[in-house]
């Protein structure tokens, strides 16, 4: 901050969205402010592409820390992968391949990403899983064996919820997974792609996400029939790993 009040740095337009967010501007205080940005984003939203991606990372991590200070709340929904605050090295390795990541930066984001994972305990954390995710090999057997022990670890543990959408249970979540994240008067959404993710922040954008979750959790197992699926598949994948 040092930096910025000496003008030895721009103000980043992520230091400012989460200022925002975390004083729950009015719509006409924060399109006031943004408007000294690039016209061409929304003011209730941005999107940080590949090359920004450290930028946003900071921004994501902000969040869960905040709303850890807080005693707050994080929602993840997920359709395809295991969540980040869930994922164990081995299996973020493997997604690091996969999305193209060079072999030498691996393991700064593998750190990073254990690193997130403090604030669990810390806060409300609820992961809405798809049975895909369950049943996807990442890693091969004794990866997603490994993985699943280590969910079902978590789920375990105070302040922590882990609840599956089961295959024969389609919902509003077909239309992609999001994170909602409750840091102070106002929840913030969180939509991350391949190469690149998005902010929510506008009211009736994230009331949508907010009625969307609750949709996703009532069509959901609940815990300990979750937990139970959970170690369906991890019996297969550890009979598989020993094949």
């Amino acid at each position: 901050m040092s930096r910025i009040e000496n003008g030895l740095a721009n103000i980043s337009r992520e230091l400012v969205m989460a200022a925002l967010a975390h004083l729950a501007a009015g719509r006409a205080d924060r399109e006031r402010v943004l408007s000294v940005f690039a016209e061409e984003r929304d003011a209730h939203s941005w999107l940080e592409r590949g090359h920004d991606r450290p930028k946003q990372l900071d921004t994501l991590v902000e969040f869960e820390r905040e709303a850890a200070r807080q005693s707050g709340r994080i929602t993840d929904v997920s359709m395809m992968l295991v969540p980040g605050l869930l994922q164990i090295p081995a299996y973020t390795r493997e997604i690091m391949r996969l999305g193209g990541v060079a072999p030498t930066e691996v393991e700064k984001w593998v750190r990073v990403r254990q690193a997130r994972q403090l604030v669990l305990g810390q806060l409300d954390f609820i992961a809405v899983l798809d049975e895909g995710v369950l049943a996807r090999p990442v890693g091969g057997s004794d990866v997603m064996a490994n993985q699943l022990r280590a969910i079902l670890d978590v789920a375990g543990r105070e302040r922590t919820t882990v609840r599956v959408l089961p295959t024969g249970n389609p919902s509003i979540a077909l239309n992609g997974s999001w994170v909602l994240m409750s840091t102070g008067p106002r929840p913030v959404v969180h939509l991350e792609h391949l190469r690149s993710g998005l902010f929510v922040f506008a009211e009736a954008d994230v009331s949508a996400y907010e009625i969307a979750t609750a949709t996703v959790m009532s069509a959901s197992l609940g815990p300990a029939e979750s937990s139970n699926l959970i170690r369906d598949y991890l019996t297969t994948f550890a009979a598989a790993a020993k094949e």
